[in-house]
């Protein structure tokens, strides 16, 4: 709270670029990521679950919300000072309170959808991060089906998906 009083965090320019994270919500009206929150384009992606609720339950601190503010603010967490934002940041929830994509949801139908709404929506966003991956090893022989469709959407909507490494849990 002491850094909040010493900080102004001011907004994106209206007409700044929008990343769009694909994740497990975002914490909107955290003192370092709200000022860069497109909050009229939120939306959660999982069945069973209201369109409106995108806030971010995964403990501890949620990893959609540390990704947005890896968006915004990079590798420095700032602690005073004027800080102008320059993107906007769009919260497509698709993951739920444990971090997972439910089985119900195949991925490369929801990042299709995701994309859609997002590219197509009033800020063509173009730039998606999509910290999401599978929990094994990638196949050495022939891609997956969410690899061919992140691949297909690139071509098709002339965006780029960042997508993260990792994450493989080993026994």
């Amino acid at each position: 709270k002491e850094a909040a009083a010493r900080l102004d965090i001011q907004s994106p320019d209206e007409d700044a670029i929008a990343v769009c994270v694909i994740d497990s919500g975002i914490q909107e009206d955290h003192v370092w990521l709200e000022p860069g929150i497109d909050k009229n384009t939120s939306h959660c992606f999982l069945p069973g679950v209201s369109d409106t609720d995108v806030a971010d339950h995964v403990p501890p601190g949620g990893h959609g919300t540390r990704v947005a503010g890896a968006v915004l603010h990079g590798e420095e967490i700032p602690q005073s000072g004027v800080v102008k934002l320059e993107t906007w940041v769009q919260n497509a929830r698709v993951l739920d309170n444990n971090c997972g994509m439910p089985q119900e949801m195949f991925p490369p139908a929801i990042l299709r959808e995701v994309v859609k709404r997002y590219h197509e929506g009033e800020r063509n966003t173009r730039i998606f991060n999509h910290s999401i991956n599978a929990d094994a090893p990638c196949r050495t022989r022939h891609m997956s089906a969410w690899a061919a469709e992140i691949d297909l959407l690139c071509n098709d909507y002339d965006v780029l998906i960042i997508q993260s490494s990792g994450n493989l849990k080993f026994s």
